[in-house]
């Protein structure tokens, strides 16, 4: 896969983590943080999440095709990459601590549920894609003249 490809991926990906985060954070606010009023910064959040949910994307990015088991371990290392990488930022110093712990296991749950999500959507999307592409396949195929 070229560079572009893959972060035109990654730039879609983005748009998924966003949307999603959004989701996620109004159902923990909502069982955690029933009725507290925000500011304007926390529309922030969702895009600052979706950019630093697409940065241990790279860690999977090859100009050859790896294979398989290479793929595996280089998406485990990006699973893990992605949970520490997130608690870290949302729970810094003296937050990730056992009285949070368990609002950290809530937030590290949902983003397995956001990362299986973005995975399925992704594959949605390009099903779809390969599917219209060998429509006008079969389409092209019968009305060439061989």
């Amino acid at each position: 896969m070229s560079l572009k490809e893959f972060a035109l991926d990654r730039i879609k990906d983005f748009f998924i983590i966003t949307t999603l985060v959004n989701i996620v954070m109004f159902v923990l606010g909502t069982i955690y943080q029933h009725g507290q009023l925000f500011s304007y910064e926390v529309l922030l959040l969702p895009p600052l999440y979706g950019f630093f949910g697409t940065l241990p994307s790279w860690i999977t990015y090859s100009r050859r095709e790896l294979q398989a088991k290479q793929l595996f371990i280089r998406k485990i290392f990006k699973v893990l990459a992605l949970e520490v990488l997130l608690i870290l930022i949302t729970f810094p110093g003296e937050m990730l601590c056992k009285e949070n712990l368990g609002m950290i296991l809530s937030f590290a749950i949902s983003i397995m549920v956001v990362y299986f999500l973005v995975l399925l959507i992704s594959w949605l999307l390009e099903k779809k894609r390969a599917d219209q592409m060998m429509k006008d396949l079969e389409i092209y195929q019968q009305t060439d003249d061989y």
